[in-house]
């Protein structure tokens, strides 16, 4: 109920027929980003091999007004289906019909009373439109989940519509509420919170399994040379053919062909290793262990381990430990401060000791001395009372040995969101990493991704604003981003460094190793290939700042840094020879990939005539006569006034079509 009220309330403050061409111009953007058009072109066949379709035609000309005719290689891609050889043929086809069209008088020139104007609306219709853009923005939200929901309950009807007995209504139950269970989930997943986010991390980090370390790969050079031949008995055989079958995968894409021969495949170097016979005294603590399935280096940490248990045991005098348990990060939550014990709940012996006057004979005293001193010592030491009396602890410090600040807060503060959340987490079924791993959310970190997510909001809105939320298919995207970015750059890395190596193999000069590795220069030759920048870490006020938001907010509000060289102060710039000028690199010099993939640029075939008769000396006006000026200006300040009364007419027009009053 709540949700429609909210709705209720916000339909209340629009104006329909504002909404109903709000509606009408999203779905003709729509319509235009799809290359689909009102009045669908036939389909034709184009010589000498090109067959257009109706949907063809709508993408060529959505691209032509997108991109112009100049760049047919565009064209092509955002087609799709026809190379740039078809739309050049099918732009010349075009070119040519238009030039056998009869020649209409507007062709000569463009006439400044029959251009149509752009309106320009008053203060009051501006104030107005931005109103009704604040409620469409809040709207458009619940007009998505309103329609998803009612599309979910059609969906129930339609099955319930299908279930006649009682058996099967059992069913149908069982599955109305799995199929519940799956939507709330799904609307988890679609508005994912900061806190959502720490929660996921977490889970995907504490069912994270262990990397076996006998097929990690050294990153190192030294273990490159007789990795082979580093190997232990005790360990497993890896043998070059299994290499290079799963290289096979990434060679296909190479420039360069290569052979069987051992020095064309990447072998990755495995870290060397010095047996460590175990201790004599593990023995019975191992008998209980799988030491078979172990590999050799867990094997020889879990004797490591359980060495120092039976060490720091012998030193604190108990026995030795050897369960295995994974702890939870950060510090080791304190102990409560215990509660006082109540007055009626004191032994009999403590109430007397209490009601006793304490300036009474020596012998009194030395006997409650005595009897306090007994109470003291059997709270101390949890007697039979159990606990003690509370009195005593708090008065004398020395009857424990941590003080107040060994203990946590008394106040027991409530449950936090991040707590909140993952009990939500928890009865949607989501605190699994099997299930999150299944749904593609294990690639990324996803608690730092909250904060990459203000730092992106910061250059549109402020800070203090909303919450942000990301959905599960948006991460899904990146991931798929992420995975064809690094397998391009994976691959041409791998080529930049087998072509490095056969230009340098039969050269004395170069010194290459036996076993091919791809350096940071190849990878940084694959990014240029693939026209990406160099990143260098994060600016200075950036790193140096305490406040990533400030400090990003701060540095876009600075002006673009000057990229150019200028000249130094100094220098004398005519007194530079020409000479000097070529060394220098081209101001306008393209990058590697632009280089590699230049652009395809069509020029009309009339260009040359264009050219010389916009050069012409003719076209240059030599004596300018006041008068026909003056009678000029005068033209242009009555249309002015009279697109200022187009301007008010359209705007009455527009009052009343939203019902509103004229305010002009």
């Amino acid at each position: 109920m709540e949700h429609e009220q909210t709705l209720q309330e916000v339909e209340a403050k629009l104006t329909q027929s504002y909404v109903e061409q709000f509606r009408q111009h999203t779905q003709e953007v729509r319509t235009h980003l799809a290359g689909k058009t009102a009045d669908e072109l036939p389909p034709s066949f184009v010589p000498p091999a090109g067959y257009w379709t109706s949907a063809e035609k709508d993408l060529f000309f959505r691209g032509i007004c997108t991109y112009s005719r100049l760049r047919p290689d565009l064209i092509s891609e955002s087609i799709g289906t026809k190379s740039m050889l078809d739309v050049c043929t099918y732009i010349d086809i075009l070119e040519s019909a238009s030039a056998r069209a009869p020649t209409r008088e507007s062709d000569s020139g463009t006439n400044r009373a029959d251009t149509e104007i752009a309106m320009e609306m008053s203060r009051s219709w501006i104030k107005w439109e931005n109103g009704q853009a604040s409620a469409l923005a809040t709207a458009e939200p619940l007009w998505e989940a309103a329609e998803t929901e009612r599309l979910r309950e059609a969906t129930l009807a339609e099955k319930a519509a299908t279930v006649p007995s009682e058996l099967t209504r059992e069913a149908f139950l069982a599955w109305k509420v799995d199929r519940e269970a799956r939507w709330s989930a799904d609307s988890v997943l679609n508005n994912l919170g900061k806190y959502h986010l720490k929660v996921m991390d977490a889970v995907l980090n504490d069912g994270k399994p262990e990397p076996d370390e006998d097929e990690q790969i050294s990153d190192s050079p030294r273990h490159h040379d007789g990795a082979v031949g580093s190997l232990e008995p005790s360990a497993p055989a890896t043998s070059a053919t299994a290499v290079r079958a799963a290289a096979n995968s990434v060679h296909r894409h190479s420039a360069i062909d290569t052979n069987n021969s051992e020095s064309n495949v990447i072998q990755p170097g495995l870290k060397r290793r010095a047996a460590t016979p175990p201790g004599e005294g593990d023995t019975a603590e191992m008998n209980g262990a799988d030491l078979a399935s172990m590999s050799p280096t867990s094997r020889r940490r879990f004797q490591k381990r359980l060495y120092m248990r039976r060490k720091r045991a012998e030193l604190a005098g108990g026995t030795v430990d050897t369960t295995t348990e994974k702890f939870k990060p950060g510090r080791k939550a304190k102990e409560r401060l215990p509660r006082p014990r109540p007055k009626a709940y004191a032994t009999r012996k403590q109430q007397r000791i209490s009601k006793k006057p304490r300036h009474d004979s020596p012998s009194s005293e030395g006997d409650e001395d005595e009897e306090g001193t007994g109470s003291q010592s059997e709270s101390t030491m949890g007697g039979s009372g159990g606990t003690g009396d509370a009195s005593t602890l708090d008065n004398n410090p020395t009857c424990t040995s941590k003080s107040e600040g060994d203990y946590a807060h008394p106040h027991i503060s409530g449950v936090t969101q991040p707590y909140k959340v993952k009990t939500e987490l928890e009865s949607l079924g989501l605190i699994n990493a099997e299930e999150l791993r299944a749904a593609e959310l294990d690639f990324f970190r996803l608690a730092p991704l909250s904060r990459m997510m203000k730092l992106v909001i910061c250059a549109y809105r402020a800070p203090s604003d909303s919450e942000t939320f990301i959905s599960a298919n948006t991460i899904r995207l990146l991931k798929k981003i992420v995975t064809e970015f690094i397998t391009r750059m994976v691959q041409l890395s791998i080529v930049a460094q087998e072509q490095e190596a056969r230009l340098k193999a039969d050269k004395k000069v170069w010194r290459m190793p036996s076993t091919p590795i791809v350096t940071a220069a190849n990878v940084v030759l694959a990014a240029d290939m693939m026209g990406v920048p160099t990143l260098n870490q994060r600016p200075a006020e950036i790193r140096t700042s305490g406040n990533d938001l400030d400090a990003c907010t701060a540095l876009a509000a600075q002006p673009r840094a000057i990229t150019d060289n200028p000249s130094e102060p100094g220098s004398d710039e005519e007194d530079s020879e020409p000479e000097d000028d070529k060394n220098l690199p081209s101001q306008y010099s393209h990058s590697l990939c632009r280089q590699l993939n230049p652009a395809f640029v069509r020029l009309p075939p009339n260009i040359g005539t264009l050219l010389s008769s916009a050069s012409g000396q003719d076209r240059i006006v030599q004596d300018v006569e006041e008068d026909l000026l003056e009678l000029e200006l005068e033209e242009e300040e009555y249309l002015n006034e009279q697109d200022k009364l187009v301007e008010q007419a359209f705007e009455k027009e527009l009052w009343k079509i939203i019902g509103g009053s004229v305010e002009l």
